[in-house]
């Protein structure tokens, strides 16, 4: 028997959601192989977004939202968690080290750097690296760019 597996992601670019980006990939599929069929479906959606992210997001301007504040602040390392297989980052600063604050990919590019090169035991940041964070009601919402001191 054969059904037909859909995936869609969304993803949002830009401080103010300027962009809006959405992918679907189609495939036919086979009752018994349906969880194979559909990683492979996911890998491939995931893999269409990061060629666009590589090959496209560096070349686009994004616009903030007026009410969005950032603060600058010393970085102190990038860490890596993984969440149901998904890999996940986050900027430690002297006032957020516990925690820290969420990068996301779309940001890291925008910074020169690639999220797949950080491994997945984090990344030490140069002395003098400063990270600009995006700032909701006084707390930090997400990193929107690291700049390396010189």
């Amino acid at each position: 028997m054969k059904s037909s597996l859909t995936v869609n992601i969304t993803r949002n670019y830009g401080t103010g959601g300027s962009v809006s980006i959405s992918m679907a990939a189609e495939r036919m599929i086979d009752k018994d192989t349906g969880m194979v069929e559909f990683d492979e479906l996911i890998s491939r959606a995931n893999l269409y977004f990061e060629h666009f992210d590589m090959a496209y997001l560096p070349h686009m301007r994004f616009t903030t939202q007026d009410t969005a504040k950032t603060e600058t602040m010393p970085a102190l390392e990038i860490r890596v968690t993984m969440e149901k297989g998904k890999r996940y980052w986050k900027v430690a600063t002297p006032q957020y080290q516990e925690h820290g604050i969420p990068f996301w990919p779309e940001h890291m590019k925008e910074s020169g750097i690639d999220p797949r090169q950080i491994p997945d035991d984090g990344h030490k940041c140069k002395e003098g690296t400063t990270a600009v964070v995006e700032m909701v009601n006084g707390k930090p919402k997400r990193v929107l760019k690291l700049v390396a001191s010189k």
